[in-house]
């Protein structure tokens, strides 16, 4: 992460706050502004911020990325950890993120995708389609949320296809850096 001119960072769709800690603890001169939808979320999150002494350096409170309650150019870094699968308009999530960032500043996007057709792409597909379904049956009554995880990161746009749209929206110097056999991509872009 690249920290120049505001030392903000903001953590879109933070859940319970994990990387904004994880930023906290990293980096100790820039200031964490988390947000999520669930409530439920922020609220344990605020907790562990709490436990971990961060208050003074992390604001964590309820948020919609689609429609982020900052003013432009408000952040050095906006990023996304494992949540812009779950929502449908990425489009409006990435234009949000993008507005709210300084100029040269940096869109990150941490997701789960699939590996590049070979060996391992063949091993995760028959793990997420075979495996995954049949291990979450029997630990789980309920099993819908692992099939839709699965469901979810099948459907995630490619790597390239992901790149373009960064780049319809007008972020430059767009990379994707596979993770663990490409099974999770960190994207970034500059505004």
């Amino acid at each position: 992460m690249n920290f120049f001119n505001s030392y903000r960072f903001l953590d879109v769709a933070t859940g319970t706050g994990d990387l904004a800690l994880d930023c906290a603890n990293t980096y100790e001169n820039v200031n964490v502004t988390s947000v999520d939808f669930v409530e439920e979320m922020v609220d344990k999150g605020i907790e562990k911020i709490g436990t971990q002494n961060l208050n003074d350096r992390i604001s964590l409170t309820w948020g919609d990325a689609t429609n982020l309650a900052f003013e432009d150019s408000s952040f050095d870094v906006t990023a996304i950890s494992f949540g812009i699968r779950n929502i449908p308009d990425k489009v409006k999530v990435l234009s949000e993120m993008k507005r709210v960032v300084v100029e040269n500043g940096q869109v990150m996007i941490l997701e789960l995708t699939t590996p590049d057709p070979g060996f391992w792409h063949s091993t995760y597909s028959f793990y997420l389609n075979g495996l995954l379904p049949k291990i979450a049956k029997k630990f789980t009554k309920n099993s819908a949320p692992y099939e839709y995880l699965a469901d979810s990161i099948i459907n995630f746009p490619t790597r390239k296809e992901f790149l373009v749209l960064m780049e319809s929206l007008g972020l430059k110097n767009c990379r994707a850096i596979p993770l663990t056999f490409g099974v999770c991509t960190l994207y970034i872009g500059e505004k």
